[in-house]
């Protein structure tokens, strides 16, 4: 399974950390595109998902949230418990305006 090229000629642009999640079982990216894509960036993170296709975030969502969590501590240079998801805020529901006759 050779790595997809318009993928690794992408890399370079990227000027941030980079976490590569993928998924063992990932049909559209083959594993060496994953692990040549972290082998090109030296600080990226690269965390194959066992059982796992290629929607991680639906199907191992605990094991991505732990993933993020540990990459964001480190990149960030806090501990993971620092990090953690929080809910989005609700807006408070309003009464449509009426016109006025």
């Amino acid at each position: 399974e050779p790595a997809e090229p318009a993928l690794l000629e992408t890399a370079h642009r990227i000027t941030q950390p980079l976490l590569v999640l993928w998924g063992e079982h990932d049909a559209l990216v083959p594993g060496a595109s994953a692990r040549a894509l972290a082998k090109a960036r030296p600080d990226a993170m690269l965390v194959p998902l066992s059982s796992c296709g290629h929607m991680p975030m639906i199907e191992r969502p605990a094991e991505v949230i732990r993933a993020m969590q540990s990459f964001l501590g480190k990149t960030a240079r806090l501990p993971p418990r620092a990090i953690h998801a929080r809910p989005v805020p609700t807006l408070p529901r309003t009464t449509p305006r009426r016109r006025a006759a």
